[in-house]
This record gives structure tokens, sequence and C-alpha cells, in this order.
């Protein structure tokens, strides 16, 4: 698993050291570690947010001749900045603070699963899907994208969609958000008529085109455990060796890889939406474990 930079470890340990060592201790449990992790990040910032506005507003105070009742009368314009900024610069940081802790969470939860592959699972979620194989042997096949999948994205486009045309109309210019809804759309459309193979499991192990050519083989992994984000829930594949697996994907694959697709406790790992393909998610996953388990 990939470490964050020494300095970025440094600060951590200085700002949230005594939280993370009480919720490893069990002092905390999850849910009270978040909220201790973004109240310890908004105590840091407000006192700095009060000074910034102070300072302009004692020059303000000094640099006009007014009298005292007139002073009096302005300190409210700057009560409201200073609420409206606190406010943005709070909401901020505590999306900031949400990740941070959050990430904490999953590289707990890929500790355990890498510490004990053949462990129950790692919470299998509840997904809505009215799979009932849940304790099967992994089903093989070869998925396109699930049509339900394209629709809903659709349906976010169009939404998209008349949030651009109202700013376009309100401006009464084209504006940058038509053209990023007009993409979103068109993307929506060729998933809804791309019927070629997205995701191909057989016993000789498991191909995703995200990935490149190759098919990898269930033993090139160690472990498997669930992810969510956002709308998408799926699987992440840990790999062995990953540097050595990381030669043989294509360039889009690696930058999945090596990003974790945009969470650093992923980092080094593969992940298969489940959700793209119309997959149940949990019963995919118990069938990847086993076959990680039976193949190592």
């Amino acid at each position: 698993m990939s470490e964050a930079p020494r300095w970025r470890r440094r600060l951590n340990d200085r700002v949230y050291g005594k939280i993370v060592e009480r919720w490893r201790a069990a002092e905390l449990d999850d849910r009270a570690f978040e909220r201790a992790y973004r109240w310890r990040a908004q105590s840091l910032i407000q006192p700095v947010m009060v000074v910034v506005m102070v300072m302009p507003a004692v020059g303000d105070w000094l640099s006009r001749d007014l009298s005292l009742s007139a002073h009096v009368e302005r300190l409210g314009m700057w009560l409201i900045l200073y609420a409206v900024f606190a406010l943005a610069v709070g909401l901020r940081v505590d999306s900031f603070a949400r990740f941070g802790s959050r990430d904490f969470l999953l590289r707990r939860n890929r500790e355990r699963a890498e510490q004990n592959p053949a462990q129950g699972m790692v919470p299998a979620s509840k997904s809505k899907s009215t799979s009932t194989n849940g304790g099967a042997p992994l089903a093989y096949g070869r998925y396109p994208i699930a049509p339900h999948f394209a629709r809903r994205i659709l349906l976010m486009a169009v939404g998209v969609d008349v949030v651009a045309g109202g700013l376009t109309a309100y401006l009464e210019r084209p504006s940058f958000a038509l053209f990023a809804a007009a993409l979103v759309t068109l993307w929506a459309l060729f998933l809804l008529v791309d019927r070629r193979i997205h995701l191909d499991v057989s016993p000789e192990g498991v191909w995703c085109r995200a990935w490149g050519p190759k098919r990898y083989r269930f033993d090139q992994f160690k472990t498997v455990y669930p992810r969510k984000r956002t709308i998408n829930i799926g699987v992440v594949l840990v790999p062995r060796a990953p540097a050595e697996l990381a030669t043989t994907l294509s360039f889009w694959g690696r930058y999945l890889m090596r990003s974790g697709e945009g969470v650093p406790a992923h980092a080094g790992t593969l992940t298969i939406w489940t959700n793209r393909v119309g997959l149940d998610r949990d019963a995919f996953l118990l069938g990847v474990q086993a076959e990680i388990v039976k193949a190592a």
C-alpha cells in the first residue's frame, strides 16, 4: 500500500495523532472518530479565519475618520462577511477532513482483508440487487454495461442539461456548463448503445476492458474487499505483485491502479464496479474471494 509523503504524515501526526491513537485503541468507534477528526480540523481553521477577518476590520477602523456610532454600524457588515467566509471555508475544510478520516477507515478495512483473505468478508453491504445467489460459486460470464446503469446516467445527464440550460438562459449567452452538460449527455448515450463486453469472468481469471487486453488469473491476487463511491459499488482486487502486474496494464489501467481511482487507500489495486455490469456485488465478492483462496 502506497504511503503519503513524509511531510503529510508528520502534519497528520501533529494534528490528528491523539485522535488516531484513541481510535486504534478502540476508545472511539468509527462514527465518533470521524466526528472528532472533523471537529479538530474546524478548531484549527476557525481561529485563523477570525484573525484573517479581524485584520482588515481593524484596518478599516483606523483608516476611516468616522464617529464611534458609524464604526459600530459598519461592524454588522464585517460580521456578515465573516459568517459568509467562515461558512465557505469551513465547508471546504470539512470535506477534506471527512475524506481524511474516511481514508483511515478504508486503509484499516484493506489491511484486515490482506491479513486474512479467507475471512467471512468485510461487511457485505446491503445492495439493492434481487440476486439470491449470495453464497453460490462465482458466476462466470461476459458482461456489457448494464442498460439500467446507462439509463441512470442518462437521467442524471438530463438533470444537468436542465440546470445548464437555465444558467445559459439567465446569462443570455452560452456557458461552459452547457458544454459540460452536452459531454455528459453524449457519454450517457454512448453507454446506452455500447454493447461491447466490459467484464469477462471465467475459470482462467478475470478481464476488464478498462485494464487493457490481458486476462489476470485469480492466483495473481491475494485478497478482495468491497468498495462504494457515490453511485458506484464494486469490489477491489489486491495484486500479489503490484509493480509486476502494472507493467501489463494499459496506460489507463496503470493510472487507475496507481491512483486507486482517486482514493489513496485503494492505491495499488484494481476495482471492478459491479453495478455497472448489473452484477450483485456481495455474491460476486464472495465468489471471487473463494476463487482467490482456492488458487492460493
